[in-house]
């Protein structure tokens, strides 16, 4: 699911709230010092490469995507609900919004669920509680291989919310932004091949591109190469 907070803009300012925003003025709180030897703490965010930004209250949402099977994070129903745009009650999940409203029944709750048949286990979090699991699959399944490669111990755990779409329509991207995507994904394909799958950003993009600068010869000489 794809989403856009819509803001009231003209609230008065005692009823915006704060954010915290990467900073603009230095990569991950570090800057060239003044003797440009060396790296130091960015003035602007004490070094933690956060700055706290003023945003103006939610009004409401515009959702860009969402699908017939959506997943909800914690996190995201938790900032639904407190800023009024979700609804969660009787196993559905609703969202008030534009262009209209969506309403997601629950089918599978955050927890441990078997590999084998997918009934739900106890635990899966903790290790007394992984220990239940295990139980459950010696029990049920014994001896059997876990048909998924990626949770050999044959149980797995869930941390989003699984529903289903109940009411509304799918609503899937513009073909612009999925072409835009399309090619942005392709981009990065190529960098991860290219640089070994790193995630490259502007500080080591910036890092990268220095190392490849020829190194000039001194005063009045020309560079190498």
């Amino acid at each position: 699911m794809q989403l856009k907070r819509l803001y009231d803009e003209q609230a008065p300012k005692k009823q915006w709230g704060t954010r915290l925003d990467p900073c603009r003025g230095c990569d991950r709180g570090k800057v060239v010092n003044a003797a440009r030897d060396g790296v130091e703490d960015c003035p602007l965010c004490n070094g933690t490469g956060k700055m706290e930004v003023l945003v103006p209250p939610v009004v409401g949402v515009r959702i860009l995507r969402a699908g017939r099977v959506q997943r909800f994070t914690q996190n995201l129903i938790n900032g639904g609900l407190q800023e009024g745009w979700l609804g969660m009650a009787g196993g559905r999940i609703t969202i008030t919004a534009e262009p209209e409203n969506l309403t997601y029944r629950i089918v599978r709750v955050p927890g441990a669920y078997c590999c084998h048949c997918d009934a739900p286990v106890p635990g899966g979090l903790t290790v007394a509680l992984a220990a239940e699991s295990l139980a459950h699959v010696a029990q049920v399944h014994p001896g059997d291989e876990s048909p998924d490669p990626h949770n050999p111990a044959g149980y797995r755990v869930e941390s989003c919310y699984g529903t289903v779409l109940e009411v509304g329509k799918p609503i899937e991207l513009p073909a612009a932004a999925k072409m835009d995507r399309a090619i942005r994904d392709e981009l990065a394909a190529r960098a991860g091949q290219k640089y070994g799958a790193q995630v490259i950003g502007p500080g080591a993009l910036a890092r990268r591109k220095k190392e490849k600068t020829p190194a000039s010869t001194g005063p009045g000489g020309s560079s190498n190469g």
